[in-house]
């Protein structure tokens, strides 16, 4: 039942994110902390970033300006 609402929290946390472009792990930290403990929250955050950010990067590749980027 934990890893269902976790799952619940991290697709509304993901539409969140989508619509206002950032907030997700705001949503995510006190329901992580709730049901895995305090301790739990950096890791599983950071994971999530670091499977987000490349994919967030990949799907809206033509719109960035990458002239900005390089620089």
């Amino acid at each position: 039942m934990t890893y269902l609402w976790l799952a619940l929290a991290s697709i509304v946390g993901w539409f969140v994110n989508t619509l206002a472009g950032g907030g997700s792990s705001f949503l995510l930290m006190p329901v992580i902390g709730l049901f895995l403990g305090a301790l739990a929250i950096p890791p599983i955050i950071t994971t999530g970033a670091i499977i987000g950010n490349p994919e967030r990067a990949f799907t809206y590749r033509q719109k960035i300006n990458w002239t900005v980027i390089f620089w």
